[in-house]
């Protein structure tokens, strides 16, 4: 397990411009770890719940809709689990069991709007589909689509390969190519594959957005979106 630098002090909240704001670091039971937690907005107002995407910058994504959104509601954003300042490791990120992780620090308020955006959108769904009663209004924002594991494997190792090297290094379309080879040759069956430790660390090098953005190319929501 990886912990943030901060994991035994509260993150800051100074990114968000809004009167009240506040950070916590709670226990977290379904990874083992600890989730960052941001408050704003009054507390007795009615409550929205926001679910950023992958990405470094995890719940500051939300950070110039935080303010607009405290003036009128009390307004919980997070660190997934893996994201942020966040507890970190080598874990199968799924959008259900984020959402487990998600109700397990969310002990209130008991009914609340819940927002996600692009990944957290399917956290969002998953949520919702688990436990509709806390939910009162389910908003999904660039809900990230299905896509196809080689395509998306490919794009990121050849985003790290232009940050390792550079595009105009001549050694970037060779290795390029090879990288779209092996793409191309990922298992069938990536759910199999990405939950075993063993090959999340040898093939995603252990990091938590890839395993989360990989689980959800293959992800099936129906049984959640028929249940809202």
């Amino acid at each position: 397990m990886i912990f943030s630098a901060l994991a035994h002090a509260n993150p800051p909240a100074d990114w968000i411009k809004a009167p009240g704001a506040r950070a916590e670091l709670v226990d977290e039971p379904v990874f083992g770890g600890r989730v960052a937690l941001y408050r704003a907005g009054p507390a007795d107002a009615e409550a929205i719940v926001l679910v950023h995407g992958l990405g470094t910058p995890a719940a500051r994504d939300w950070g110039l809709v935080i303010p607009a959104l405290a003036r009128r509601y009390q307004v919980i954003a997070l660190d997934l689990p893996g994201f942020g300042n966040s507890s970190k490791g080598n874990h199968y990120y799924t959008p259900d069991s984020l959402a487990h992780a998600l109700d397990a620090v969310l002990k209130e308020p008991a009914r609340f709007t819940l927002v996600g955006h692009s990944m957290g959108a399917g956290v969002a769904i998953a949520y919702a589909a688990a436990h509709p009663g806390r939910v009162s209004h389910l908003v999904l924002v660039d809900a990230a689509g299905v896509l196809h594991r080689s395509v998306y494997i490919e794009y990121l190792a050849i985003k790290g390969l232009e940050q390792a090297l550079g595009k105009d290094s001549w050694m970037f379309p060779a290795l390029s190519r090879a990288i779209h080879r092996r793409a191309e040759s990922w298992p069938d069956d990536d759910a199999l594959a990405i939950e075993r430790a063993g090959v999340r660390r040898r093939l995603l090098g252990g990091e938590p957005a890839a395993i989360a953005a990989v689980s959800m190319t293959g992800w099936d929501f129906s049984q959640e979106l028929r249940a809202i």
